[in-house]
């Protein structure tokens, strides 16, 4: 659009300069309402304010819990003291089976002496 007005101004003499400087003058004046385009000092609608301040209460929110999320170094020590434990409870349980079976062997043997006692009467 520009190079129509320079070819206007250039070839159009006096009357291709009115007309540039008609033009300009009306733009800015429509600009300088408003009309022409928009001048971005209006405030935001409602609906976008109101979007605005849900997705702030929302970060809010959001901050503040991720503020009280363990951290890395506490997730590893976490995980590393659950493999502590598990060893722990995996020993437990294979003392509490041998445990179980050294009780059996004693209980038969206390039931076969007691029966061999009976039968020696």
């Amino acid at each position: 659009m520009e190079t129509y007005f320079l070819d206007l101004l250039n070839n159009g003499g006096p009357v291709g300069i009115l007309v540039v400087a008609g033009v300009l003058l009306i733009g800015v004046g429509l600009r300088h309402k408003g009309w022409l385009f928009d001048s971005g000092k209006s405030d935001p609608p409602k609906v976008v304010a109101d979007q605005l301040s849900h997705i702030d209460t929302r970060m809010t929110l959001l901050e503040a819990r991720v503020g009280t999320l363990p951290t890395r170094d506490e997730f590893h020590e976490l995980q590393t003291e659950y493999v502590r434990m598990s060893e722990r409870m995996t020993a437990m349980s294979n003392t509490a089976v041998t445990t179980q079976h050294a009780v059996l062997r004693i209980e038969n043997f206390m039931i076969e002496a007691s029966q061999r006692e009976r039968s020696n009467k």
